[in-house]
Parts: C-alpha cells; sequence; structure tokens
C-alpha cells in the first residue's frame, strides 16, 4: 500500500477460550475389616434400574444441552475441534489497553463480531488479521469514518492493498491477549455463566490500565 500517515490506530482480534467444567470426584468408600474374625461373604445385589430419561435423553440425544438459561449458544459456548471453547473479542488502543471487550461462542466467526467492537470509534485505523477480511466490514468502516490495515486473504482475485509496515502495529492485541491469560480464570473457563466469566475479563482487563 501507499507510504501516508495513518493515525491513530486502534487493534482488533479474539483468541478462543477453552471451557472446563469442574465436577468433584467420588471416592468409593471401603467397610473397615473386623479384627480377628472372618468376613462372611455377601450375597451380590441386583443391578440398580436408571429411572426413565427425562428431556433430550429421552429421545436419544447423548449430549444433553449444557451451560446457563438458554443453552451453551446463549452463554458464549460452541463447540469447535478443540472441544467447547469461547472466544473474547478485543479492541485495544496502540499501546495495548484494552478499549472494548465482547465474549461469543467459540465456533462463531470473528467477522460477526466486528461492528460491536468498532462501533463509537472514529478516526481511527483499525489493524486486524485476515479473519476481518470482509468487503462488508470494509464497507462499514468507510462509513464510520475509519481506515482498514488488514490484509487480504489468499483467495481473493482483487485483493485490496494495505499497509505492511503499519500492520506489523497488530501485536499490540496479542500482547494484551497474553497479559490477561496470567490469570488463571482467565486462560481457562470455569465459569458456567456468560456474564460472569465476562466481567472476570473486565476485571482482568482494568489491571492493564492500571
Amino acid at each position: 500500500g501507499g507510504e501516508r500517515e495513518q493515525g491513530p490506530a486502534a487493534v482488533a482480534g479474539s483468541l478462543p477460550w477453552q471451557h472446563a467444567s469442574v465436577r468433584p470426584r467420588r471416592v468409593p468408600r471401603r467397610r473397615p475389616r473386623p479384627l480377628g474374625g472372618v468376613l462372611r461373604a455377601r450375597p451380590p445385589r441386583a443391578p440398580r434400574q436408571s429411572p426413565p430419561a427425562r428431556g433430550p435423553l429421552a429421545h436419544g440425544d447423548r449430549n444433553p444441552p449444557t451451560g446457563g438459561p438458554g443453552g451453551p449458544s446463549k452463554q458464549g459456548i460452541g463447540a469447535t475441534r478443540g472441544g467447547q471453547n469461547t472466544k473474547v473479542h478485543a479492541l485495544v488502543d496502540g499501546r495495548a489497553r484494552p478499549v472494548r471487550l465482547l465474549l461469543t461462542a467459540g465456533n462463531r466467526h470473528d467477522v460477526l463480531s466486528a461492528l460491536g467492537l468498532v462501533a463509537g470509534q472514529s478516526d481511527r485505523t483499525i489493524l486486524a488479521d485476515k479473519a476481518y477480511d470482509s468487503d462488508a466490514f470494509r464497507v462499514l468502516l468507510r462509513r464510520l469514518g475509519l481506515r482498514a490495515c488488514i490484509p487480504p486473504k489468499a483467495g481473493r482475485k482483487d485483493p485490496p492493498s494495505y499497509h505492511a509496515g503499519y500492520y506489523r502495529k497488530r501485536h499490540t492485541v496479542e500482547n494484551f491477549f497474553q497479559r490477561i491469560k496470567e490469570f488463571r480464570a482467565i486462560a481457562t473457563r470455569y465459569e458456567k455463566l456468560a456474564d460472569r466469566f465476562l466481567d472476570l475479563a473486565i476485571l482482568a482487563a482494568i489491571t492493564v490500565w492500571l
């Protein structure tokens, strides 16, 4: 692309978070062996019959919906190749300080959350990776008065130009993610509800500004 003044930068990015569920491990209790006596053999117990299945299990679904109210999709949990994941989308400034955070399911495309990240911004250059390379997103940036510095995807027939040197500043969003992932509750999601996990991410983001 051409060498022109780019103005203040805002960097957008996303990172998948592994979703984990914690369940207490049951330890079976053992009967103490009597001292000086003989342990009598007990007759075998009849196998316990499980109660009739209800809800999704009654229809042959072995993977019932998990998560809070509304199911996994409403709680920002999506099935990916690595399992159940959550994506945290972030818009940061040129000093890796967060401006906005969003939470979506792990199987949701990054560009679908782009509008929520850049809404309200003005007179900035948006740096984003190839996942945000969309004609509709570029048109939206122009309507908002924002400049785009997004590398085109390899399959484009008429790829738009971008400033490769200025694009190197996109590492700031990766620096932000590395900083908040130092908190265990952020690196691995243990919260079932999306609002609680997003609140923890916001608390971790506040520490970046301190």
